[in-house]
């Protein structure tokens, strides 16, 4: 069996993890209860056109009745998936890339309502598109393993291209549009990181065009170390930081120590698809690098040859 590529271990064990933390988070006490699961989460996600909130309607009022069976089937889908992946290279491995496209593009649609994407005010620094598309993108590029290198590296450059172009958006201009969805999770952070969403919001409410500028640039400076730069320690060390960054304040930490977050949110997953493309790139140019050195190895003793059968 052919050894697997760096970018595509990066890519399946990644997402395998990503499914098993969801499975974890899925445990959690509050998802057992209507008001959380259905109430505050499922129903809060319900926005966009009526065709969007008319499916999401519906399958809300078909778990409800359910919803005990419904989270366990979750819980079981998710760490299925998990285990798939995580099994090794292989068959079952692409079987739970196609799981994961599968129920990511479900998820998606029917409980993250397209991430927001058909709605006014969406944003990559609050969870556009979805972590669940991003999944799917992940296992899509699995599937493909030909395209998972400098496909995570594209991937990646689309959605912080796009992440700065949903920032041109009327609200960001204002200091309300980006204080308010972080200033509204204050409270349930914890006090140690609390002084870091200060730091997001002061600047928020003092300066918001300028912040707004500084938050594209940032955006468009990290698409394009990821797409022209994918192999550059510090190209890639440079987008992951700005990731890492922006999850702790504006998707605060994706509230992980809430007892109802579902996800890490969707930066985590970009992240993922950085590392496989910064790892992809890595092992082209060690590869390139290596068939160079072999070329000039062999022509080296073509030449040694001739040289002796002259002399003799």
């Amino acid at each position: 069996m052919r050894s697997e590529a760096p970018e595509h271990r990066v890519l399946r064990l990644g997402l395998g993890a990503l499914w098993g933390l969801d499975a974890i988070l899925q445990t959690q006490p509050a998802m057992w209860t209507p008001a959380v699961l259905i109430g505050q989460i499922w129903e809060g996600a319900v926005q966009g056109p009526a065709w969007l909130t008319g499916l999401m309607s519906w399958s809300i009022r078909a778990a409800e009745p359910h919803l005990a069976l419904f989270n366990a089937a979750l819980i079981a889908t998710q760490a299925s998936l998990a285990a798939l992946l995580l099994s090794g290279p292989g068959r079952t491995a692409r079987l739970g890339a196609w799981g994961s496209l599968a129920f990511g593009g479900a998820v998606w649609l029917f409980a993250q309502g397209l991430g927001g994407l058909a709605s006014p005010g969406a944003s990559l620094l609050f969870g556009a598109p979805g972590s669940a598309f991003i999944y799917a993108v992940i296992a899509a590029l699995l599937l493909v393993p030909a395209w998972a290198g400098r496909g995570a590296s594209a991937a990646t450059a689309v959605l912080l291209a796009g992440g700065a172009a949903l920032q041109l958006q009327a609200p960001f201009w204002q200091s309300v549009g980006l204080s308010a969805p972080i200033a509204a999770n204050f409270m349930l952070t914890p006090p140690a990181l609390r002084p870091l969403l200060n730091l997001a919001t002061r600047p928020a409410m003092a300066a918001p065009v300028a912040l707004n500028l500084g938050l594209i640039a940032a955006l468009l400076a990290a698409a394009a170390a990821a797409w022209l730069a994918p192999w550059s320690r510090m190209a890639m060390a440079s987008v992951l930081a700005l990731l890492f960054l922006l999850w702790v304040t504006a998707q605060d930490s994706a509230l992980l120590w809430s007892g109802t977050a579902t996800d890490p949110n969707t930066l985590p997953a970009v992240a993922l698809l950085a590392a496989a493309g910064f790892a992809g790139a890595r092992g082209r140019q060690r590869t390139t690098g290596a068939t160079a050195l072999g070329g000039v190895t062999h022509a080296e003793r073509g030449i040694a040859a001739s040289v002796l059968r002259r002399a003799g």
